[in-house]
């Protein structure tokens, strides 16, 4: 009887401005050529959606900054002063609003991007349980 192969996926702390937990999948032992397509492809993805959260995450800190600081000056408050919620929340909505498009695009992508893992995933399940090598 074979060994039982084990993957070892490396699972980072919350990175900084994505918020995302980075995952790393290291090789297994005598893996498939379905099963690296998926492995590498995965990381991929995991890359491209890392890089629009970090993206997006940095231009909201940026405007929020850049709002703060004007309602600040307006309303003549001190930089110890909050923002009162409800002019947060309008930023808020303000932002998602100029972002829309954006995250519609990024919904589409992700979408497609589940799929063709699945299928990826499925194929490299199947290979293996098969004993293809």
């Amino acid at each position: 009887m074979a060994a039982p192969r084990t993957v070892t996926h490396l699972v980072s702390s919350q990175h900084l401005t994505s918020k995302l937990r980075q995952c790393i999948t290291t090789p297994i032992e005598g893996e498939s050529h379905a099963e690296k397509i998926y492995r590498e492809r995965s990381a991929e993805v995991d890359k491209w959606h890392h890089e629009f959260w970090v993206k997006h995450n940095v231009d909201y800190m940026r405007e929020k900054n850049d709002y703060t600081v004007w309602y600040r000056t307006r309303y003549q408050l001190d930089q110890s002063d909050r923002v009162p919620p409800e002019e947060m929340a309008k930023f808020n909505k303000m932002f998602l609003d100029r972002k829309l498009e954006s995250h519609k695009q990024y919904n589409r992508t992700w979408w497609k991007y589940n799929l063709e893992l699945s299928f990826l995933g499925a194929k490299a399940f199947i290979y293996a349980f098969l004993g293809g090598r």
